[in-house]
């Protein structure tokens, strides 16, 4: 699939998908603050369709057949987040964030141990899964309300969470960012061994 996509617009019609799906996280995460992957996958299929919508007359196979090829390489991707979806429902539905209030209140745990006690948790979770935001969305129902509770700072735990999912993603063995940039990218300069 070496052949290039010609779109109405040049190749800054290329970048009308990406700022539609963008627009769409923007409105769920930040105004509806409705952390929904089903409504952010919407988004996605709708910035699609309206990206399909510019392609030359002649390339409307070959748009989908692109996407088709950027889909098929995220499937191991969305495996991981699925089993980290139900990992993380799981866990909503246990209420395991009201046991660490139990077991923190029990041992005399404050604010700032548990937030420091959060940050080396959530380090070896996403450590273990590569998959940062896969991560966050498991562990903010987790240790975010028992943090709040235990009277951590709401902001340093929120940043003791999302700073340590992408830290312990960097540090992971495989990472799901790491397949998507192996798979996604490509070398065509070879040079030749003399």
């Amino acid at each position: 699939m070496n052949e290039k996509l010609e779109l109405r617009g040049g190749w800054g019609a290329a970048f009308i998908p990406v700022v539609i799906f963008l627009f769409f996280c923007v409105l769920y995460f930040i105004v509806f603050k409705a952390f929904e992957m089903h409504a952010l996958a919407m988004g996605a299929f709708v910035a699609l369709l309206v990206g399909s919508m510019f392609t030359k007359k002649g390339y409307y196979e070959r748009f989908w057949d692109f996407v088709y090829e950027g889909a098929k390489e995220a499937v191991p991707i969305g495996i991981l987040l699925f089993i980290i979806g139900m990992f993380s429902a799981l866990i909503r539905t246990t209420d395991i964030s009201a046991g660490f209030v139990w077991l923190a209140s029990s041992l005399g745990v404050g604010g700032g141990f548990f937030t420091a006690f959060t940050f080396l948790a959530v380090c070896v979770i996403s450590t273990a899964t590569g998959s940062s935001i896969g991560v966050m969305f498991t562990c903010f129902p987790i240790f975010y309300p028992a943090g709040v509770l235990l009277g951590c700072d709401p902001a340093i735990l929120a940043g003791a969470i999302v700073s340590a999912s992408i830290f312990g993603d960097n540090l992971a063995p495989i990472s799901d960012t790491t397949i998507i940039s192996a798979g996604t990218q490509e070398y065509t300069k070879k040079t030749r061994l003399r």
